[in-house]
């Protein structure tokens, strides 16, 4: 529901609109980070979930400018022991053209995230 918050979505039972905002802890939706160079804005939402969401572990949602989900990711803070239930969602202009698969999406995340690295097999 909240990744497609943008769009209006809801879930209605029995004429009553479902009222997930009650498992929310934590909320924000201000912040913007531009990239001067080619002036590209990410829009990012982040919310803390009271409790796991059916055991969905905690992801960064990619969305274009359309508002289409185009890639998640499960993010670098999911603590267990914690139960630190979080959703991250970045939109931007900048994900309409992106590619997400092969080795330049590997790259990528390499810069994305220091966290997880791949073995070396070099060994």
């Amino acid at each position: 529901m909240e990744l497609n918050k943008q769009k209006n979505y809801q879930i209605v039972i029995n004429g009553t609109a479902l009222a997930y905002t009650d498992y929310i802890l934590d909320y924000q939706d201000d912040i913007v980070l531009r990239y001067e160079d080619t002036d590209t804005s990410f829009k990012l939402r982040f919310v803390q979930w009271s409790s796991t969401l059916h055991k969905e572990l905690s992801k960064a949602y990619f969305i274009n400018a359309q508002l289409e989900e185009i890639h998640k990711e499960y993010t670098t803070l999911n603590i267990k022991a914690d139960e630190y239930c979080h959703s991250v969602y970045i939109q931007s202009e900048f994900f309409n053209e992106f590619d997400f698969s092969g080795t330049e999406f590997d790259l990528q995340m390499n810069l994305y995230s220091r966290s997880n690295p791949k073995p070396n097999t070099n060994s």
